[in-house]
């Protein structure tokens, strides 16, 4: 329990009647920032979680609604660091939700992908000249000279890719799916730096990890 919370007097025994932010804040130990990042189309009710200059994942296709999704990332005060990214749909207030899958990081960077993005940025990636690479050649123009931590970067078609810093950098980072009562998907959200000093992850109501 962070500082704040002895101060506001919050607890963290409930986890059903929380929205989604709410829920990810109050189980985390370390004070988060939220960052809206802005609304994501997903038109085939399928996203998956993957790095997108190293482009080698095979896609963990999650099943979600179809509209309505808005990007948040949540971002560490003191580390200053992105924390979590997690794709969020209206209603419901978190009652439950399952593992879903693993971000693969390889270049520091976390993206979420549709099928349909996911097929424009591989055709944007075999399109570059020989001896280039996306993040040279492409990304790193949308850098700021501060880290750039947060932002939608359009490829040349105008598709969109999240362009997200991935917490401590590379790795391996569990995706959760987060339901309400009556088990509709509210959220997707990968951990880049777990709940506390000792980096468990956050896991949803009812989850445990072997």
């Amino acid at each position: 329990m962070s500082l704040w919370d002895i101060l506001t007097g919050r607890s963290r025994t409930a986890d059903t009647g929380m929205t989604v932010k709410d829920w990810i804040v109050d189980h985390t130990d370390a004070d988060l920032a939220i960052a809206d990042i802005g609304p994501f189309d997903t038109p085939e009710g399928k996203c998956a979680m993957i790095d997108p200059l190293v482009f080698a994942q095979p896609p963990d296709w999650i099943s979600i609604p179809t509209e309505g999704a808005q990007l948040v990332a949540f971002r560490d005060l003191i580390d200053g660091r992105n924390s979590k990214l997690a794709l969020i749909f209206p209603g419901g207030t978190v009652a439950g939700g399952a593992e879903a899958g693993v971000c693969l990081v390889d270049a520091g960077m976390a993206s979420v992908f549709t099928p349909a993005t996911h097929a424009a940025m591989d055709r944007f990636i075999r399109a570059l000249p020989e001896g280039a690479n996306p993040y040279d050649d492409y990304f790193s123009t949308y850098d700021d000279p501060a880290g750039g931590e947060h932002k939608i970067v359009a490829l040349p078609d105008g598709t969109p890719v999240p362009y997200i810093h991935s917490g401590w950098g590379d790795g391996a980072y569990p995706v959760f799916t987060l339901t309400d009562m009556a088990g509709v998907v509210i959220a997707v959200y990968t951990d880049f730096m777990g709940t506390n000093d000792d980096g468990d992850w956050l896991l949803p109501p009812g989850v445990t990890l072997d």
